[in-house]
Order: structure tokens, then C-alpha cells, then sequence
């Protein structure tokens, strides 16, 4: 089914800088993993920061784009899963690193400014965390999956001809065309001198 717009809630979040108080539920689930409402409105408050939008314009952005963003959430949920599937985990204490490298990069002095930055913005520090911790394993399951592809051994080279040998293998031809002209005289030989030239020139045979 298309995704209901959630216009209201985040149009406060931004235009007013003001959490609004959402009423916790399932937008969508994906193999028991959900994406909430809350979390579906975080996406759509970074997506209009993203794309800068102005106040005005923010329900008819939201309206054209709510499709692209639910599916975002949902290939994020999937490449996790997928994660999980691979064994990769993110520690905490790379999660703290991440996290205190934003406090310095935006001269927060302690974890209660930036609870209180995040909470304007309609999060909190354990969505930050959740963030980030997807980052990473998104990284992680794509670099897997790209190299997995772009690297091909030389027996899989050489299974994959065989396998498709036919599609390589062609019966040799030969193409024959040829100008005939009669007569024997130096005029006939001055003509054919000429369409030799013409033709190591360039010239279309079809036109000769």
C-alpha cells in the first residue's frame, strides 16, 4: 500500500523546532523488524534538511518523495538483517568514538547538550547510536556484496566459458565482394586503378 503522508509532526519539527508527540506505531514491518512512526518521521525530517526546503514547500515534498523515504527505511532494515545474517556487529565502543567526535565537531561540551540538540530535532541519543551502528553495517554488507561481484578467479573465468562455450564459439565465414569490369584496354585499367585509390581512400563499396 502507498505510505500514508506524515506531514503535521514533522512540518513543527522543523518549521518550529518544537518534538512533536507522536503516538508510537507500525509503519512497516520487514521479516519482524519494524520501522515506527517516530522513525519515519526522523527520515523525513533529514530528507528535507537534506533537499533544504523551505516551510512552504515542505507538504508537497513530503508528498512527492514519503514512497522513496519508506523504501529507504526499508533496504536499510533489510541490509541489517542481512548484517546479522553475516555475523558483523558494531562495538559500543566505536559507537562512543563516533559519538564524541560529534560533540567535538560541534562544540558540545557533554552527553545532556547533546540530548538536548538531538531532542529538538526530534531524536534521541539511542536513535543517534541505532544511526549510526546502520551506517556501518550498510558499509560493511555493500563493500561484501560489490566485491564479492567485482572479484572473479581465474577458474570461475574459465567455468563460466565453458559453461557458455557455445555463445563463444562461431563457424569462420568469408564475405566476398567484388567489382567487375570488362574490357582489357588502358581505359579500363585506368578506371579500375581509380576505384582501387577510391576505395583505400574510404569510399563506401555500395557507392564504387
Amino acid at each position: 500500500p502507498r505510505p500514508r503522508a506524515l506531514f503535521l509532526p514533522s512540518l513543527l519539527a522543523i518549521a518550529l523546532s518544537v518534538p512533536a508527540e507522536v503516538l508510537e506505531r507500525v509503519i512497516v514491518a520487514v521479516n519482524g523488524d519494524i520501522v515506527t512512526q517516530s522513525e519515519f518521521e526522523q527520515r523525513q525530517v533529514a530528507a528535507v534538511q537534506g533537499a533544504r526546503i523551505g516551510p512552504g514547500e515542505i507538504e508537497r515534498y513530503l508528498r512527492e518523495n514519503n514512497a522513496r523515504i519508506l523504501q529507504e527505511a526499508i533496504d536499510d532494515l533489510l541490509i541489517v538483517q542481512r548484517a546479522g545474517e553475516l555475523g558483523y556487529k558494531v562495538p559500543p565502543s566505536y559507537l562512543d568514538e563516533v559519538i564524541n567526535g560529534i560533540k567535538k565537531d560541534n562544540n558540545i561540551a557533554t552527553d545532556a547538550d547533546l540530548q538536548e540538540q538531538l531532542r529538538r530535532e526530534g531524536m534521541t541519543l539511542s536513535d543517534q547510536r541505532r544511526n549510526i551502528e546502520r551506517q556501518v553495517l550498510r558499509r560493511q554488507v555493500l563493500q561484501r556484496e560489490l566485491e564479492g561481484r567485482m572479484t572473479v578467479t581465474e577458474a570461475e573465468a574459465r567455468a563460466d566459458y565453458q559453461k557458455n562455450r557455445a555463445q563463444h564459439e562461431h563457424a569462420p565465414s568469408v564475405t566476398l565482394r567484388e567489382i567487375v569490369l570488362t574490357g582489357e584496354d588502358d581505359a579500363a585499367r585506368i578506371k579500375a586503378e581509380g576505384l582501387v585509390r577510391r576505395a583505400r581512400g574510404g569510399e563506401g563499396f555500395a557507392g564504387l
